[in-house]
């Protein structure tokens, strides 16, 4: 797995993991640990990269998107709760950083 892949498959699953706990909206900023870097940094992602994730998790039916009152909300799908418990418990992994 290159870097590239690494990290976006670490954007993925931290997006998962904060849906785990409550629906969120597309535009937040979300902070999440780099695990590239192999220590506790953490970086930012854009409201636009967090939309263009949870296109593709929405693509294979990992979160659920829904327009209500105006504003696009992110939930956790089933399949996305089952994935999410599946690499979390192959990388030994229990629960991504909280925001700091």
């Amino acid at each position: 797995m290159t870097p590239g892949e690494r990290r976006q498959r670490d954007v993925k699953l931290a997006i998962l993991e904060i849906l785990r706990e409550e629906p969120a909206q597309t535009a937040r900023d979300v902070y999440i640990a780099d695990a590239l870097a192999g220590s506790p940094r953490f970086f930012v992602l854009t409201p636009s990269a967090v939309r263009q994730r949870c296109s593709e998790l929405r693509d294979v039916g990992g979160v659920v998107v829904r327009e209500v009152e105006g504003v696009h909300l992110v939930t956790l799908a089933e399949a996305g709760r089952q994935h999410l418990d599946e690499i979390l418990a192959l990388d030994g992994v229990t629960r991504v950083p909280e925001k700091r």
